[in-house]
């Protein structure tokens, strides 16, 4: 989260013409743990950074979402090209109580946590890039920058606690 996340409170206040800020919305049925964790955490993070772009996070009791391509994850995020609509990121929480079975409770919470550290990352990424132009290097290694074509919205999806390895400290 260093760098990446580039905005201190106080100096990317809502961009013009913009709602900034971060919003939780909750499915019925999340834990009230999970709720409350996840309310804690982004107080926190209200203190730490500023969102220029506001931002809904809905917060779904499934255990997977379902991807545009059919795949499933733990966490999306999607960001639009067009500069006048809001991104969004969305999280799969069902699994909570597995994961406390399994785990224990610090341990499955901070899973979430980092699922949803991992979508604000692509957040900030889509702040300073809303387009989705991003330069790189041409292939045939001539050292000029292009422009790879613009995407109608950026998309990613992150479920790593099916794989994640529980470390005890």
């Amino acid at each position: 989260m260093r760098r990446s996340w580039s905005c201190p409170p106080g100096q990317g206040a809502a961009m013009p013409g913009r709602r900034g800020g971060i919003r939780l919305r909750f499915d019925p049925g999340v834990d009230p743990e999970v709720r409350r964790a996840l309310m804690q955490f982004v107080r926190w993070l209200q203190t730490q950074y500023a969102f220029p772009v506001r931002v809904p996070v809905y917060v779904r009791a499934a255990e997977r979402l379902l991807c545009r391509d059919g795949d499933l994850a733990c966490g999306t995020f999607l960001g639009p090209s067009d500069p006048e609509q809001e991104p969004y990121i969305r999280l799969a929480v069902g699994d909570y109580l597995q994961l406390l079975a399994a785990w224990g409770q610090d341990s499955a919470l901070a899973s979430i946590l980092r699922s949803l550290a991992h979508e604000l990352t692509h957040y900030f990424q889509w702040v300073r890039d809303p387009v989705g132009i991003r330069l790189r290097t041409s292939p045939d290694w001539s050292g000029r920058r292009i422009a790879a074509p613009a995407r109608p919205y950026t998309i990613t999806r992150m479920c790593m606690r099916i794989c994640e390895v529980h470390i005890s400290f």
